[in-house]
């Protein structure tokens, strides 16, 4: 006998938030992840936007198996906060969390080197750029 109803689905709603919640959770992770790397390694590692935002999309989508815009948007936000938190463990270590009076010299020091019109620092904010967008697409059913 088939059954008609599945009284057992998640809702939309439902389902955005369990992406929602996965999303943070990945976030959280790679935005760690990416502190840890760069403060062993004393480089940046472009390759890693992408793989980053390419992951954020795909967990966000097996969690939420949304076709919305939202899921997405939502994808893009979390894929921009974990380069520009993971930038800001980058630059200034993890100290940078627990000191809420650096907060804005931080951060204006991490927009004026996003802004930095060399080459470097133009392929550096294209792949972060491509690491959204790849978020953003990878996020979604299509």
């Amino acid at each position: 006998m088939f059954k008609i109803y599945n009284k057992n689905a998640l809702t939309r709603n439902e389902r955005f938030q369990n992406a929602l919640l996965v999303g943070i959770l990945v976030t959280v992770a790679f935005t760690v992840l990416y502190g840890i790397l760069c403060s062993f390694l004393v480089l940046e590692l472009q390759l890693l936007y992408l793989a980053f935002g390419y992951g954020i999309g795909m967990a966000i989508q097996k969690a939420g198996r949304g076709v919305q815009p939202r899921f997405a948007i939502l994808a893009a936000v979390c894929a921009f906060f974990c380069f520009f938190i993971g930038d800001l463990l980058c630059y200034f270590g993890f100290g940078i969390l627990t000191n809420p009076s650096m907060w804005p010299i931080a951060i204006r020091f991490l927009i004026q080197i996003w802004l930095n019109v060399d080459l470097s620092s133009i392929l550096s904010l294209l792949f972060r750029i491509s690491g959204i967008y790849l978020a953003y697409q990878s996020a979604r059913i299509a």
